[in-house]
């Protein structure tokens, strides 16, 4: 079975492992010590053998120089014995000198006949008896002629006699120094020739003992090899083991986890695919783990381990098996871990081996991975809702601006309220409550993109963060949200309203606590009749804290009756829509840069809003004619700056109102309604100017395209001093130098293009600032 038990850490244990390891190494070292005892002693017998026969061949040539010199000396006697009696015949020739010289040679020669390495043939054993017998004859004849006269009959009858005897005893020496010659031949040859036979045994022993030594060293070689792999193996499991927990302690995600897994499986050489499998959110087996997908059969073999809880295996066209073994968390069948090994009854085998290596502490590992997220989600999210809660939004809200700082990207914040909650809570009852706010949390978190963050701050109350999302997109997805809300009943309700407030980061007065200001805007759309959206401007956080706020709501309510005039007026042709607010947003920020005071920033936004609620007098041909407009027809659209100056002279101040009637003024006198120059334009108009004609280049129109960014400024930097105010486009410069001029370009590219349109409230028209 796949997966039950991992012989790598228990089959073959450290100590277990490590024994053998021992063990192999005493024996290798015992038969290199038999072979090396073995081999001495062959060479101890060898040398024996060659020392005895050397012995041997060393007392023959001894006893054979000294047969030699003895038989000189008697022959040398036997001349001198001879030579004195033919000289004189009368005189005694044997001398006591010769006497005892003879007596000493004759006991040599006597000595030589009864040793036994003198008779190495039956030829030399004859001999050595012939000698010994006629030296024992010589002895007495020396004997009894030394007593007999000289020259008489008994000495000359010895002489002959002696003569006799010396002739039979040199014989006999001469045919034993021949035997002994003669063997001294063959034992030299058979010398050689053991020689020559030991040497080729001891060679052949050698031989042989090294053939056998190589071939137990290579036996044991290949066991201690299998330890060793087996000790590798735990090794490897060990670090798989500990990369997995170290993984799961430093917080890494499940997804990680499981790559790490099926890499493991992946780089081995006997394997071709690995994966990771478990049940989707649908019921189906999803692949959580592989690289370039996993090949047919092992997604079967997947499937059916999950399904089953039991191993799996497959076969593929190629010959190659799938094998897949389940992961158990908390005893039961989590997923399965899988793996492709290649044609070969080896590879399966190994592959086989790595998944009963790999299962037990990947399933440890996930099965930590669950708890972690089980506490983790307690700890961070709501119960009711599975929102995130307050605590962890703030914190993720802190993670998101500091990057957003860094990336130098909007960040926006929504804070979302449900209408008259309390009414629903005291009518139906706490459980009814309870099933509102689920249902409007998920059907918010339909609307949220992956990258935002949405939480439960409070007991009905919202707020969701949206990175790399400007003022005008964040409002945007917010009338998306209420209207997902209120389009479909919420249980026993018919509808569900909600009211939202925006704060972004774009408003340099807002970066430090986004979402107090967000929650000034949520009391404005609460207070203006809910079931809207409002963003923060200074004007909201002016009123929301103003001692008469009452007397500023009312006047408010009129700015947004015209501002929704004025937007009105925009919504009237697609490719000018949000042309008030981006131009709004631009001179906010040229103001702020000129040094203006935040107040008067504020009012100028204010204006700047209903620049063009004067086209509202425009005809629809003219205002949204395609080709070129004539002579008459352009005085027409300039009647727009003073009818706009008009409307709003009842809501604005006077000194607002002198902004929107001169906006299209020029320093150089040529612009219009009055022709006013230089200074004479009011400060106000001269910066709204600068960026209505910053938002007209970078738009699409229906008779050209919208040029870039830096197109738009080298006609601006080219006005300079002319057409557009110096200090005014000096400000657009600094803009633009600080990266801020970005946003508000990509805000006026992006927003000109034709979209559907949305419905919104008045308080949609309410003032923005960014």
């Amino acid at each position: 079975m796949i997966g039950r038990r991992n012989p790598a850490v228990s089959g073959v244990s450290w100590e277990r492992a490590a024994t053998r390891m021992r063990v192999l190494q005493i024996v290798q070292l015992s038969v290199l010590v038999v072979i090396c005892a073995g081999i001495t002693l062959m060479g101890i017998l060898i040398s024996r053998d060659l020392r005895e026969l050397g012995a041997s061949q060393d007392r023959i040539n001894d006893a054979h120089s000294a047969l030699t010199t003895a038989h000189a000396d008697l022959l040398n006697l036997e001349v001198q014995f001879f030579r004195a009696k033919a000289s004189n015949p009368d005189e005694k020739a044997l001398t006591p000198t010769m006497v005892l010289l003879a007596l000493s040679r004759i006991g040599v020669l006597t000595e030589l006949t009864e040793a036994d390495q003198m008779r190495v043939t039956p030829q030399a054993d004859r001999a050595a008896d012939v000698t010994a017998s006629t030296l024992d004859a010589l002895v007495s004849l020396v004997q009894a002629n030394a007593q007999t006269p000289a020259g008489s009959a008994q000495d000359r009858a010895g002489v002959r006699k002696l003569g006799r005897l010396t002739q039979r005893a040199n014989a006999a020496v001469n045919t034993w120094v021949h035997e002994l010659r003669s063997g001294q031949a063959v034992e030299s040859r058979r010398i050689a020739a053991l020689q020559t036979q030991l040497t080729h045994q001891l060679w052949t022993g050698i031989g042989a003992m090294v053939f056998i030594a190589l071939a137990i060293w290579l036996t044991l070689d290949r066991a201690r090899g299998r330890v060793v792999a087996a000790l590798r193996g735990a090794t490897e499991s060990q670090q798989v083991q500990g990369a997995l927990f170290a993984a799961v302690a430093e917080g890494c995600d499940l997804a990680t986890v499981c790559t790490m897994a099926t890499r493991v499986l992946e780089e081995r050489p006997h394997t071709v695919a690995a994966g990771i499998a478990r049940w989707n959110d649908e019921g189906a087996p999803t692949t959580a783990a592989t690289d370039d997908g996993a090949p047919p059969e092992l997604e079967a073999t997947l499937a059916h381990c999950i399904a089953t809880g039991t191993d799996a295996r497959a076969t593929g066209e190629d010959g190659s098996t799938a094998l897949a073994s389940p992961i158990l968390v908390d005893g039961t069948c989590w997923g399965a871990l899988g793996v492709v090994a290649r044609p070969g009854e080896r590879p399966r085998a190994a592959a086989e081996a790595e998944l009963r290596t790999l299962v037990p502490p990947l399933s440890v590992a996930i099965s930590r991975l669950v708890d972690l997220d089980e506490l983790n989600d307690r700890a961070t999210t709501d119960a009711l809702t599975g929102l995130l809660n307050h605590r962890v939004f703030h914190e993720r809200l802190r993670d998101v601006q500091r990057r957003s700082e860094i990336e130098q990207s909007p960040v926006s914040v929504v804070v979302l309220d449900i209408d008259h909650f309390k009414s629903i809570n005291d009518a139906l009852g706490h459980q009814t409550g309870d099933e509102v706010l689920a249902e409007v949390a998920r059907r918010l978190r339909s609307v949220a993109r992956d990258g935002d963050t949405m939480a439960r701050i409070g007991g009905e109350e919202f707020a969701w963060a949206m990175p790399d999302t400007n003022a005008e997109q964040a409002l945007d997805a917010a009338e998306r949200a209420l209207q997902r809300i209120r389009e479909n009943p919420v249980g026993p309700i018919p509808q569900v309203t909600m009211s939202a407030g925006v704060a972004s980061t774009q408003d340099r007065a807002v970066q430090d606590d986004l979402l107090s200001r967000a929650d000034f805007a949520l009391y404005w759309a609460k207070s203006n009749g809910r079931n809207a959206a409002c963003r923060w401007t200074p004007e909201v956080d002016r009123i929301v804290n103003a001692p008469d706020r009452s007397m500023r709501m009312a006047q408010l309510r009129a700015l947004s009756a015209i501002q929704s005039l004025a937007h009105a007026v925009d919504a009237r042709d697609p490719y000018t829509q949000r042309h008030s607010e981006r131009v709004a947003d631009l001179s906010h920020r040229l103001a702020l840069e000129a040094g203006w005071s935040d107040d008067d920033a504020a009012d100028l936004h204010q204006a700047a809003l209903m620049h063009d609620v004067g086209k509202v007098g425009v005809p629809d041909a003219i205002l949204l004619k395609k080709a070129s407009l004539s002579d008459a027809e352009y005085e027409v659209v300039k009647t727009h700056a003073a009818l706009g100056a008009q409307i709003v002279a009842g809501a604005l101040s006077a000194e607002q109102v002198s902004w929107v009637r001169g906006h299209h003024e020029r320093i150089d006198g040529r612009g219009y309604p009055d022709g006013l120059s230089g200074d004479a334009i009011p400060a106000g108009a001269r910066i709204m100017a600068v960026a209505d004609a910053w938002d007209a280049m970078t738009s699409n129109r229906p008779y050209r395209d919208g040029c870039s960014p830096d197109e738009a400024y080298a006609v601006c930097v080219a006005g300079r001093g002319e057409q557009l105010c110096a200090d005014a486009v000096d400000a657009l410069t600094r803009l633009r130098d600080a990266g801020l001029l970005r946003d508000s370009a990509t805000l006026g590219a992006a927003s000109s293009a034709p979209v559907s349109p949305v419905t919104r409230t008045a308080l949609r028209a309410a003032p923005v600032t960014g």
